[in-house]
């Protein structure tokens, strides 16, 4: 059973987008020098986990995770353009993905109506 990233039932557009992201911070993290490109690969394997996590923490968690993974090494590389609106995107893209939620089958039991509104017995099509 595969999982999907963001936690959803369809593949993401903002959840690959983030991890693409992410392996780009890993890259850049690895031929950046000293403690900034260690924070760099550190930043780029979290956001990784968060997105694939992001069920279980839930979306308060995941959001600050994701803030406090890439923030690090997009102010100690403030000097460059393309780390800091890495590290913005990551984080926007990133919330995106993890807003996505499967429907659980309890919301599938039910469905509505589209003229009245009311709810429809599930298989039987007669009105609740």
């Amino acid at each position: 059973m595969s999982r999907r990233l963001g936690g959803g039932s369809q593949p993401s557009w903002a959840g690959v987008l983030t991890a693409i992201l992410a392996c780009l911070f890993v890259f850049l993290g690895a031929t950046s020098p000293g403690i900034a490109g260690s924070l760099g690969v550190i930043g780029g394997v979290v956001v990784l986990v968060v997105l694939v996590a992001s069920t279980w923490l839930g979306r308060r968690w995941s959001v600050a995770l994701l803030c406090g993974a890439v923030a690090p090494f997009g102010v100690l590389t403030w000097w460059s353009i393309v780390t800091p609106l890495i590290a913005i995107l990551a984080v926007l893209l990133g919330s995106l993905a993890i807003g996505r939620r499967a429907p659980s089958p309890r919301d599938r039991s039910v469905s509505l109506d589209d003229v009245t509104g009311r709810a429809i017995a599930p298989g039987s099509g007669t009105l609740v």
